[in-house]
């Protein structure tokens, strides 16, 4: 316990009460609350919902978790008003995604499927609406199913995004070979960010608070590979205690042992 404690402060307290002198700002990584930071998946996201849009057709994108497709996603709607997003669950069914759609577009729920789906086109056709279903992996099997008949009757995009596991879905499920064929665009499978977008995230949302021992290339490749190429890992994970103990240590530079010791004491990994 006394390694944990010497490297970061209990969550909650503020480290900067022991160093009054440091006017660094302090800067707090809570999920649901971190700053966008552009990155390439961001890049791809973006580019998969205007080919959907403008082909009125289906994009996916599919990538390991925590690479930051909801992120994006979240982005896209920021800056596109006109996108209706769905976020999907082991419970999403046809009835939920309909109802979601009901719900996005302020159109009262009907008894009757048909009605709704009906209501639903009459209301988007022909626009510049896009529908997008995130965590589409995690959905029922019937899930995907009304949004094929609306995007056909609507003339509207939907674009897909979820984990790897949806590719072996949308590929090898005869259930979905009417939507496999109405795909436009659909990039490999993310499996990592590149060392840039790890150099990028650690940049901004460390704000410059973090004197690094090192900052060669050599530095962010094993950064990179120290967090398995992934932004979750890093942003919500490591950064967190990488700043409660500079706001602890403000004199201390980051360098590979010290990252290593908050993995292996703080998160139960082995040193890399």
């Amino acid at each position: 316990m006394h390694d944990i404690y010497a490297i970061v402060a209990p969550a909650g307290t503020d480290a900067a009460d022991d160093n009054v002198t440091d006017d660094r700002p302090i800067i707090t990584i809570r999920y649901g609350e971190v700053p966008f930071v552009p990155t390439s998946v961001a890049k791809v996201i973006t580019m998969a919902c205007e080919h959907a849009k403008a082909r009125r057709r289906f994009s996916v994108v599919a990538g390991q978790a925590g690479i930051g497709k909801s992120k994006g996603l979240e982005r896209y709607c920021e800056e596109n008003p006109l996108a209706i997003l769905i976020v999907g669950s082991e419970q999403t069914t046809s009835k939920q995604v309909i109802e979601s759609l009901c719900t996005s577009l302020g159109l009262p729920r009907k008894p009757s499927v048909a009605k709704n789906i009906e209501n639903i086109v009459r209301t988007i056709e022909n626009t510049e609406r896009i529908i997008l279903l995130d965590e589409a992996d995690k959905c029922k099997p019937s899930a995907l199913d009304p949004l094929r008949t609306i995007s056909d009757a609507a003339k509207v995009g939907v674009c897909l995004i979820g984990n790897i596991q949806l590719v072996d879905k949308l590929q090898t499920n005869e259930r979905y070979e009417l939507i496999y064929s109405r795909v436009c665009f659909w990039p490999k499978p993310i499996g990592e960010v590149p060392v840039e977008d790890i150099k990028n995230l650690f940049n901004e949302l460390t704000q410059g608070t973090v004197p690094l021992e090192s900052d060669d290339e050599q530095w962010w490749q094993w950064l990179h590979k120290r967090v398995e190429g992934n932004s979750r890992l890093l942003v919500e994970n490591l950064l967190p205690h990488i700043l409660s103990h500079s706001r602890k240590n403000p004199n201390k530079k980051l360098d590979k042992l010290l990252v290593n010791s908050i993995f292996a004491n703080v998160l139960n990994q082995q040193a890399v």
